[in-house]
């Protein structure tokens, strides 16, 4: 909780943050004996975006954590049951009183099938594509790809996103049935919308995102020229080490 309690330090002392300084002293509720702490800032930040920042990391930390709870819960059902099924295997059956020996070798190596190797369904898309943990991210570079790549590849579940106020490219996020697009993922697509957008140098921008269902054409308007609706706002800085560990998954298609 070190982040969420420096969030809310933060949040009751914002009129103590002075421009410019990466560390600022507030009153320390949570300690019975009174006293300060010493809070890091972001100086370029202002005082609400620095404490939102810290309720980001404590949010971000916070479902790592229940990820983490969840996976150890699923194996020690699997070691359970493994142990449960090893044991019964071990117990002497039948009218001979007998291990059976085939169940038990036929248990600890057990025959897998090869896995055939998927077709890419994206073979003959135009422009990037990319990997996000389980999600596939394409993006186009120009009018044109970005046109066809909202015609014939994205779907309406899909997500569209793409730097406001700023020519750039079209970043869509295929959508996966019953999952929800994770914050890791829609700020490595952010990424590449800025990466591929006028806003390269800046390194910065304002981006929206909407599902390709929202997204209305213009009448009259140029090929791939659409208007969100029901968009949701992003800000994103560009993360090197991100966008190196993008390219790392990337396909020129």
């Amino acid at each position: 909780d070190a982040y969420r309690i420096s969030g809310d330090l933060l949040a009751s002392a914002m009129h103590l943050i002075r421009p410019r300084t990466e560390w600022v002293e507030v009153p320390d509720y949570t300690n019975s004996e009174g006293g300060t702490a010493t809070i890091a800032i972001d100086p370029t930040l202002s005082p609400s975006e620095n404490v939102e920042a810290y309720y980001r990391k404590y949010r971000k930390g916070k479902a790592t954590w229940d990820h983490a709870l969840e996976e150890l819960k699923l194996v020690e059902s699997r070691l359970a049951n493994t142990r449960l099924r090893f044991e019964q295997l071990l117990s002497p059956t039948g009218d001979d009183n007998q291990v059976d020996l085939k169940a038990l070798e036929s248990f600890l190596n057990p025959k897998t099938e090869p896995v055939s190797a998927k077709p890419d369904p994206y073979r003959n898309a135009p422009g990037l594509r990319f990997s996000s943990g389980a999600f596939t991210i394409l993006v186009g570079r120009n009018a044109k790809e970005n046109e066809e790549l909202l015609r014939r590849w994205a779907r309406g579940n899909d997500w569209w996103m793409h730097t406001r106020d700023v020519p750039g490219g079209y970043v869509f996020i295929k959508s996966i049935a019953g999952k929800t697009i994770p914050l890791e993922t829609l700020l490595d697509a952010g990424n590449l919308a800025v990466l591929y957008s006028k806003a390269k140098d800046a390194g910065k921008a304002d981006l929206y995102y909407t599902q390709v269902k929202f997204l209305k054409r213009p009448k009259g308007g140029k090929a791939g020229l659409v208007l969100p609706t029901q968009e949701k706002n992003l800000t994103v800085q560009l993360d090197e080490p991100r966008v190196k560990r993008l390219f790392s998954t990337e396909n020129e298609l």
